[in-house]
């Protein structure tokens, strides 16, 4: 869409779903009333005489369909294919395909192996490899030195082996951020890119990162080869940079020191080619070539058969039906995961107020531990003094100064319920009582005492 309205295009779009974030991409197009959007509308219009019909997910407006059948089209179709395993991309009415499009194309030469194998005509395939557009190739880079200071993630499903090397990266004092998915989705632009010295991931956004002498590392869920060189770009290339050229997994560790380790030579790689991979992935220069096709150049008139025409329309209808449960579903899932989010949170925080609680119950033990030795302490002193000749041999002077006093005389009954403070102040009374201090001076003076 982008392409066309810079190239002052009138651009008519018909889609199953238009949603966050391509919604606002699509509002921020500089359009001027050149862009049309219908958004699962099977009877909007499409009647216009059109310079160019463009297919993606097999998705074409029920209304042109019908005109295909009633009346027949002159407009050259291009039936573009972006996967090589999701059955979505695959062509699946290869029939209808080879009636209709001038071009059939694949985003890789294996994309093209993938979908031939269903019966599309070799005459008529293309491979499109992910341009980039111009603003990547004209964009304006400074130069860097030799050492990776500065890295950038773009992937929207980083598996963990890569989380954790980001992490070891990091601790090599790099700097890390991570783009798409959990971590937020981004479009990717030169001046995103300009920012770093090197990009980690897989598909469109290598071509747009070489475009800018950017080095690529090219890991993901798939695992990857690796920094891109001379020895495997073209295997790379052939499998769009997916990481399912070798499917190699490495952990943590090793992605970490290839990062480090080998930026400096992928680093000259990149901005050695720079030019030629500009140019190569040139959006202007390969839409161009595209267009100037003979194929599309000379396209012929098309129509469907009735028979045709209902098929396909059915499978839209199911196409769009399963798409629509799909877009539900993730949504759902969104839900469940924010809900899910939010209870792990509120675990965090229990767990938080559990340990410390746990902590308090912990100290109390302990305060209870330490009281208790104090008090056995206490009882055990107070149980010395009561227990000691002094004591016993003072009873008969206490009880006749209780006596003269009219008081009872002591005993020592109820100590138990007693807490230790108390406990120790009636040990220190008793031995300051005159009574005891009377016969520990009759012991002092008397040898036999």
């Amino acid at each position: 869409m982008e392409y066309f309205l810079g190239a002052d295009w009138f651009v008519d779009v018909y889609t199953n779903d238009l949603g966050s974030p391509m919604l606002e991409l699509v509002q921020q197009l500089s359009s001027w009333g050149r862009l049309r959007v219908v958004v699962a509308d099977p009877e909007a219009p499409f009647d216009d005489d059109y310079d160019l019909i463009w297919i993606q997910h097999s998705l074409l407006p029920p209304t042109m369909i019908d005109r295909l059948c009633y009346r027949g089209i002159e407009t050259p179709i291009v039936w573009h294919h972006l996967s090589v395993f999701m059955n979505i991309e695959m062509p699946i009415l290869a029939e209808i395909e080879n009636r209709i499009a001038s071009l059939s194309t694949g985003m890789s030469p294996a994309a093209v192996e993938a979908i031939m194998l269903f019966g599309l005509d070799p005459d008529h395939l293309l491979v499109f490899d992910n341009p980039a557009p111009d603003c990547f190739a004209d964009a304006t880079v400074s130069e860097r030195n030799g050492r990776l200071e500065r890295l950038l993630v773009v992937s929207n499903h980083a598996p963990e082996e890569v989380r954790e090397a980001m992490g070891l990266v990091r601790g090599k004092g790099v700097h890390v951020e991570i783009l798409g998915g959990q971590d937020g989705p981004r479009r990717v632009s030169p001046e995103i890119l300009g920012e770093f010295d090197a990009v980690l991931t897989i598909g469109k956004t290598v071509p747009f990162a070489l475009s800018m002498g950017i080095p690529c590392y090219v890991y993901d869920h798939f695992g990857g080869i690796g920094w891109l060189d001379d020895g495997n770009f073209e295997h790379e290339h052939f499998h769009a940079f997916s990481g399912r050229a070798t499917r190699r997994m490495a952990a943590p560790d090793i992605i970490a020191r290839e990062l480090v380790e080998g930026y400096p030579d992928a680093a000259v790689y990149a901005r050695d080619n720079r030019s030629a991979f500009a140019e190569r992935w040139r959006m202007s220069r390969r839409m161009s070539e595209l267009l100037s096709d003979p194929r599309i150049e000379t396209a012929t008139p098309i129509a469907l058969t009735a028979e045709q025409a209902r098929r396909y329309k059915s499978f839209l209808e199911l196409y769009g039906d399963i798409y629509r449960l799909v877009v539900k579903l993730q949504s759902d899932v969104r839900g469940l995961q924010g809900g899910l989010a939010e209870a792990e949170a509120e675990c965090a925080e229990l767990r938080v107020q559990l340990g410390m609680a746990e902590s308090r119950h912990r100290d109390s033990e302990e305060k209870e531990r330490a009281r208790q030795a104090e008090w056995r302490s206490a009882y055990r002193e107070l149980r010395g003094t009561l227990d000691s000749p002094i004591w016993r041999v003072s009873a008969p002077v206490r009880w006749a100064r209780a006596r003269l006093r009219g008081h009872q005389p002591f005993r020592a009954v109820g100590l138990e319920s007693m807490d230790a403070r108390d406990l120790a102040a009636l040990n220190v009374e008793i031995r300051r009582s005159r009574s005891w201090r009377m016969i520990e001076g009759l012991r002092g003076t008397s040898p036999r005492s």
